[in-house]
C-alpha cells in the first residue's frame, strides 16, 4: 500500500491487510497519515471559528490571533491523546521483543483513521446542513466513531502480537 489513499481507506474497508502493511512499513509514517486527516477535521468542523481567528490576527495582532488559532487547535487535542493514549495501552500488549515489528503508535493512529472518517463526515454533514448536531446526534456518531476505532485497534493489536511473535521466532 503505496498511497495515502490507498492505505487510509484500507484501513476502512480491509483493515486486516492495512495494518499488516502498516506494521511492516517505516516508523512514522501512520502517525503522519493521521496528521492531515486531523488537520482535515480541524478545518471542516471548525471553519468559522478559524476565519474569526484570522480576522482578530488582522485586526488586534499576533498575539490575539494566535490565541485564537491555539484555542481552535485545542480542539484536537482528544485526538492526539486518544491515539497517545491507545499505543500505551496496545503495547502493554504486546511481548518485549528486541526485534522492531511494527510500531504502536502507527498502528494506534491508523486505528483511529474510522474514528475520525466518522467525525469528519459528521462535521461536514452539519456544516453542509448549516447547523450545529443535536446533542443525540453527537452521541451516535461518537459512539459509531469509538466502536469501529475500537474494533480496528484490536485487529492491530492482533496483527501487531503475531508480527512480533513472528519477528522473535
Amino acid at each position: 500500500m503505496n498511497t495515502f489513499a490507498e492505505r487510509v481507506g484500507g484501513v476502512l474497508v480491509a483493515p486486516r491487510r492495512a495494518l499488516e502493511a502498516a506494521a511492516r512499513a517505516p516508523q512514522g509514517r501512520g502517525v503522519g497519515d493521521v496528521t492531515w486527516l486531523i488537520a482535515a477535521r480541524l478545518v471542516a468542523g471548525e471553519a468559522p471559528r478559524l476565519v474569526r481567528a484570522a480576522a482578530r490576527l488582522r485586526a488586534f495582532g499576533v498575539g490575539a490571533g494566535v490565541q485564537s488559532l491555539a484555542s481552535v487547535a485545542g480542539q484536537v487535542l482528544p485526538d492526539v491523546a486518544g491515539v497517545l493514549i491507545a499505543s500505551m495501552v496496545m503495547s502493554l500488549f504486546l511481548p518485549a521483543s528486541r526485534a522492531r515489528a511494527g510500531s504502536p503508535i502507527d498502528v494506534a493512529a491508523y486505528a483511529w483513521v474510522p474514528y475520525l472518517a466518522v467525525e469528519l463526515l459528521a462535521a461536514l454533514a452539519f456544516t453542509a446542513l448549516g447547523r450545529a448536531p443535536s446533542p443525540t446526534e453527537k452521541h451516535v456518531a461518537d459512539a459509531i466513531a469509538l466502536g469501529w476505532a475500537l474494533a480496528i485497534w484490536i485487529v492491530g493489536l492482533i496483527v501487531l502480537r503475531r508480527e512480533r511473535e513472528a519477528a522473535a521466532s
